[in-house]
């Protein structure tokens, strides 16, 4: 089965660059990346890229209103219009959490042995600074593999802070989403754990400007060159999320 790890990421270039390694890193041939850049600021990846396993796709604009983006529901539903036609399985691979290199295999593997349209499982890492490690029963939506035609048919709501629920509350209410107690954990949600300045719009989901301040706090544009963290520096982060 192919699959499509959806990043959607503007003016966070240090996260985009570990988030690629850690894809890069994956056991799993099958799979593409595609960043969705919603920023002015264009970027373009280094060479060093193997070609079409990353896609990148500079848009700021949304493609219905033709304006800048207002919510971030609106850009995954443009995101999602670029996921190739042969990809079956989507994974939202967010640009600040941690994939360990068995995340896409595990995923597909738990499809594949369930039957059911979407996997994850059962708990995830969960990394706070100042804190060790720990275990939690979560839907994060990064955890989550489900079946292209399942986000087609649903899609994303417009609301900024509740953009997945759309389509992860059919599969809850269908017993459509498997997510067994021994799932091997294979995201880490980073809230901040490492101390970097990255906005969490799920921080102050009610304030009106959450969206705006999303831009305003995502500065990080580099030279606008997607140069991949080296793997030595990504093994270094993988040995601290070890619950």
């Amino acid at each position: 089965m192919k699959v499509a790890c959806i990043t959607c990421t503007a003016g966070r270039l240090s996260c985009l660059e570990r988030s690629v390694r850690m894809f890069l890193e994956q056991d799993y041939e099958n799979a593409i990346q595609l960043i969705y850049q919603n920023s002015p600021n264009y970027l373009q990846l280094d060479p060093s890229i193997p070609e079409g396993k990353v896609i990148i796709v500079n848009n700021y604009l949304d493609l219905k209103t033709r304006k800048r983006y207002e919510t971030l529901g609106a850009i995954y539903r443009d995101a999602l219009t670029f996921v190739p036609e042969d990809v079956e399985v989507i994974n939202h691979f967010d640009d600040d959490d941690f994939f360990l290199p068995e995340h896409i295999s595990r995923g597909i593997d738990g499809i594949m042995s369930s039957g059911k349209t979407a996997y994850k499982a059962k708990k995830s890492i969960f990394l706070q600074r100042g804190l060790a490690p720990i275990l939690s029963e979560n839907v994060m939506e990064p955890s989550i593999f489900v079946k292209k035609e399942h986000v087609l048919k649903y899609g994303y709501s417009e609301e900024t802070t509740a953009q997945h629920l759309q389509w992860v509350a059919p599969l809850i209410s269908s017993g459509e989403l498997y997510a067994p107690e021994d799932g091997v954990p294979t995201l880490a949600y980073n809230w901040n754990s490492l101390g970097e300045t990255v906005f969490k719009t799920s921080g102050n989901p009610k304030n009106p400007e959450n969206f705006k301040n999303y831009h305003n706090y995502s500065q990080d544009y580099g030279q606008g060159i997607l140069i991949p963290v080296s793997k030595e520096k990504i093994q270094e982060f993988y040995n601290k999320i070890k619950p």
